[in-house]
């Protein structure tokens, strides 16, 4: 005879079976709908583009930092591209470092839902399903925006289930990577006016390295790039030093401002085991002395096929007047790869 079950016991596992799907939904104060529609912010933006706030009311911070934020933006009429963009928030010009749908761009009173079972859906107009984070029903419960740029919808632990830092489009933030198992690849924009996939890419290989490439007729033909031999991932990064050695600032020296420099470069890892050629090195892209304060940077494949990096720079003595600036690019400034001292 089969031994019972007490009646004590299956209701405390419908109990704990209940409570865990309750934990996998997001609260319903933290769910939203937007739509598309309203006064375009008044900033300026790069590719001349019109821009709306993405977000589901005004005094929420959860899905725009300090510096990076998630936006409607449009370069022609009413074809829309969700977006996260840096500098708004801080008083400066718009830079676009990501997008969801920029093959497949909507239309005015599209709408972004982030429902109870946690995926964040993007559909046009008509009810047509443009890009989503497949994220529905895996745990998902809460969305918020990174200081660097990266959207991440985090379970009840925290940890991170969908990230758009593991979806690159064309550009690096500082500390994103890309892996040779998984997001191998940055590609162009086709135009400045132009969101879609252009002809341009750099591409992680283990038998070539970090190579960029030019789509000639359907063919790839290499232009530039990083030979490297057993590569795994590429991350980048920019650090700032400032010289300890300053005086500080006061009524005493009112002129003062940091001096230092700032480090762009990138991170090399290689595979383990005896196909590695080479242990994790550092390549450096460019060093640069600064008399002001450089904030936020991120690496980007340019329209015309360049790698060029921009950093946020705000000058001490006017905090409020901060702007991106092209701090190194690919065809203009010396390659070269060193390890960081």
């Amino acid at each position: 005879m089969a031994p019972q079950i007490h009646l004590r016991f299956v209701v405390l596992f419908i109990f704990c079976c209940c409570k865990v799907l309750v934990q996998s939904q997001v609260p319903e104060n933290q769910t939203f709908q937007l739509i598309n529609q309203g006064e375009y912010v008044k900033a300026v933006s790069e590719y001349g583009s019109n821009f709306r706030i993405a977000k589901p009311y005004e005094d929420s911070y959860k899905y725009i930092t300090y510096t990076f934020g998630l936006y409607f933006y449009n370069t022609t009429s009413n074809a829309y591209v969700l977006g996260i963009g840096g500098g708004h928030n801080v008083g400066g010009d718009v830079q676009w470092i990501w997008d969801a749908n920029r093959n497949d761009p909507v239309q005015e009173n599209a709408t972004l839902t982030f429902g109870t079972d946690g995926n964040l859906v993007l559909a046009d107009v008509d009810g047509r399903i443009v890009w989503q984070t497949n994220t529905a029903n895996k745990g998902v419960a809460t969305i918020s925006m990174g200081i660097n740029g990266n959207l991440v919808l985090r379970n009840m632990k925290g940890k991170a289930v969908w990230q758009s830092f593991h979806h690159p489009t064309d550009t690096l933030a500082v500390g994103q990577s890309l892996k040779l198992k998984g997001n191998t690849k940055l590609v162009s924009r086709t135009s400045d006016r132009n969101s879609r996939d252009g002809p341009y890419s750099i591409v992680i290989d283990d038998k070539r390295g970090f190579i960029m490439y030019q789509n000639t007729s359907g063919k790839l033909v290499e232009y530039a790039g990083w030979e490297a031999k057993g590569l795994s991932s590429v991350s980048f990064h920019a650090i700032t030093r400032i010289d300890p050695v300053q005086p500080p600032p006061g009524p005493r020296f009112p002129d003062w401002e940091p001096k230092g420099k700032t480090f762009y470069f990138l991170s090399l890892g290689f595979a383990e085991g005896k196909q590695a050629s080479t242990p994790s090195k550092r390549s450096i892209l460019k060093i640069t002395d600064n008399s002001h304060l450089q904030h936020w940077s991120f690496l980007r494949l340019e329209a015309d096929g360049n790698l060029v990096a921009y950093s946020y720079i705000i000058p001490s003595r006017q905090p409020y007047s901060g702007h991106w600036r092209k701090t190194y690019a690919f065809f203009r400034d010396t390659v070269k790869a060193c390890a960081l001292r």
